[in-house]
């Protein structure tokens, strides 16, 4: 069987990221699936993955993802940095289909890589791994309304510039088989309750991860390699990306943990932040009078080592499929304590392999923090238990067989009714 994926990259964001390891874990456990992956911006030399390397092909690919730009902040869009049109693309349908590849994979497609009206073209049977909810939305990445009490799918179309969008998928794909994976139930749910995924088949298959790689430590070897004293508790938190995005819930962060400090005084707490450097006025972001140690932008070995020295992590998300900080965590045996939304249900099991907030509530959230830190002996318990949760779940041999699986059926069925043109 030959499969292709195709992304806009194999690397850089969390969709890159996740992209690149399903890469090479269905690559390294399926050896009969002939694997190949086509991107818009190559990291690495790996042969395996290739990209379009003529001169119009390079020249153009920082124009088409600044012309994608244009509509959100022309119409003047209520969030143009999370809305993506899906008007260019880099590469055609006929390329893709000449490749002669048993079916196409397709992950993150947006910057101009793989417009709306090529993926309706290709003939190849289609598998689409969903990273967020831009496929079946009016061009959203994440929805707003999402984030509160249900999901509302009139919502999601409440500007023009949507409703166009949405009407060019439902026209564009009107003859697609399309198999879709979500890698949390959460959003297999809100795929299934929209208008352009209602008629999808969706499985729900988790990212895998290299558990050989993200494994517990050694915490004291990391401790002193970091200057940290063996004593503290010590929760991990990553600051990445865009600061002030509501959905990554730092606000509700700060707030947890100014509760913390003034309901426990007795049971005090440092924090050692992974993904950024100090950022001015970071009393917005963390409070000034905890002890912080920043290590700013960590490659993996780095963050593993974090996780080794950690007691807890703090994934404060209001809104998240199925966040990399929360799996890594869990697979190097750090509970995680975590708001009760998105796909972190799939990751944290409350009490069992961390603490599960109320939704926003970050009360609660700092309460986790106490129940967990307070007590060192079930601290270990939990750790062995996300351990094991995360061998269970998302190792390479594991996720790679049940894609495996699921490429073999769409090979089998065609996967595909009439594609149009």
């Amino acid at each position: 069987m030959k499969a292709l994926f195709l992304s806009h990259s194999n690397g850089g964001g969390g969709a890159g990221r996740a992209t690149q390891r399903l890469f090479d874990a269905i690559d390294t456990e399926q050896p009969s699936i002939d694997l190949r992956m086509h991107v818009d911006f190559k990291l690495g030399d790996d042969p395996r993955i290739f990209t379009n390397t003529g001169f119009q092909d390079t020249r153009l690919k920082s124009l088409r993802i600044n012309a994608e730009e244009v509509p959100a902040y022309v119409t003047k869009h209520v969030n143009p940095q999370l809305f993506s049109p899906g008007f260019l693309s880099s590469t055609s349908a006929r390329r893709i289909d000449n490749l002669k590849a048993d079916l196409v994979n397709i992950h993150w497609t947006n910057f101009g890589y793989l417009s709306i009206s090529q993926i309706g073209k290709i003939k190849t049977p289609i598998v689409w791994t969903l990273h967020d909810m831009w496929a079946f939305t009016g061009g959203m990445h994440y929805e707003t309304e999402s984030t509160e009490a249900g999901w509302r799918p009139s919502k999601h179309y409440s500007t023009r510039l949507d409703q166009r969008i949405k009407q060019h998928k439902l026209k564009a794909w009107k003859n697609q088989k399309i198999t879709a994976v979500s890698p949390s139930n959460w959003l297999a749910e809100l795929a299934k309750s929209s208008e352009i995924g209602s008629n999808w088949d969706i499985r729900v298959i988790p990212n895998p991860l290299d558990l050989h790689q993200f494994a517990p430590g050694n915490k004291d070897a990391a401790r002193r390699s970091l200057g940290i004293a063996p004593e503290a508790n010590l929760a991990v938190v990553s600051l990445g990306g865009d600061l002030t995005d509501s959905r990554k819930g730092f606000d509700l962060l700060n707030e947890a943990i100014r509760h913390y400090l003034t309901r426990w005084p007795e049971q005090p707490m440092e924090l050692l932040v992974v993904g950024h450097d100090t950022p001015e006025g970071n009393s917005s972001i963390l409070p000034d009078s905890i002890t912080t140690h920043w290590l700013g932008t960590c490659n993996d070995e780095q963050i593993v080592e974090a996780y080794a020295a950690a007691d807890i992590a703090l994934v404060p998300s209001r809104q998240d499929n199925l966040p990399q900080t929360a799996t890594e965590a869990i697979a190097c045996g750090v509970p995680v304590i975590a708001f009760n939304a998105g796909g972190l249900p799939d990751i944290v099991h409350s009490k069992q392999t961390g603490y599960l907030a109320d939704a926003k509530d970050s009360q609660d959230f700092a309460l986790g923090i106490y129940t967990l830190l307070r007590d060192k002996n079930r601290l270990v318990e939990l750790s062995k238990n996300a351990r094991e949760h995360a061998l269970t779940r998302w190792s390479p041999e594991v996720v790679a067989a049940q894609y495996a699986e699921l490429f073999r059926g769409v090979c089998t069925t065609g996967g595909h009714q009439s594609a149009s043109n």
